[in-house]
């Protein structure tokens, strides 16, 4: 997939994540975004030596972000999933969402103190907080998100910090 990314003329970015850091494999946007700011350099003859948690793809051109989308599902769909953000893509692993990452946390902390309840509020823009906000008590999508995450949140806010304040 990079070899096909970095010679395909696509306008986009690679980036991997592990645990302990977030890694760039791949720039053909010349420019960086706000969202994920930082990134160490990272060889291709590199790649193997390292556990991904995700690979966010950032691809500003909609129509190219919609090609690489069916593309991935088609070739990788699979063994992967692929959630659509607002400039990016989100590649994890399979049935991997913000929705059981909250869940399994959940169940964690349920685990460690038995007999604890837990009020789950979410907050987020796009079509990749889709099943993290079906999983909460309360969710909050903002003034400018697509129609369809508006539809599944509790809430909508043009600020984070609104939402902070009224669910504390």
């Amino acid at each position: 997939m990079l070899r096909a990314f970095q010679h395909g003329g696509r306008r986009g970015t690679i980036r991997d994540t592990t645990l302990d850091n977030d890694y760039s494999l791949c720039d053909r946007v010349g420019s960086s975004t706000n969202i994920l700011p930082k990134f160490t350099p990272l060889p291709a003859n590199d790649l193997q030596n390292h556990e991904y948690v995700g690979v966010p793809l950032w691809i500003p051109d909609a129509q190219v972000r919609q090609a690489a989308y069916t593309w991935i599902l088609e070739r990788f769909g699979d063994s992967v999933d692929c959630h659509k953000n607002q400039d990016f893509l989100d590649i994890v692993p399979p049935t991997c969402t913000k929705g059981t990452g909250l869940q399994h946390l959940v169940e964690y902390l349920q685990t460690e103190r038995p007999g604890s309840s837990y009020e789950v509020h979410t907050i987020g823009d796009s079509w990749n907080d889709i099943d993290m906000h079906r999983y909460a008590d309360r969710s909050a999508s903002f003034s400018y998100s697509p129609d369809d995450v508006k539809a599944v949140t509790t809430d909508c806010v043009d600020k984070a910090y609104e939402f902070i304040e009224t669910s504390l």
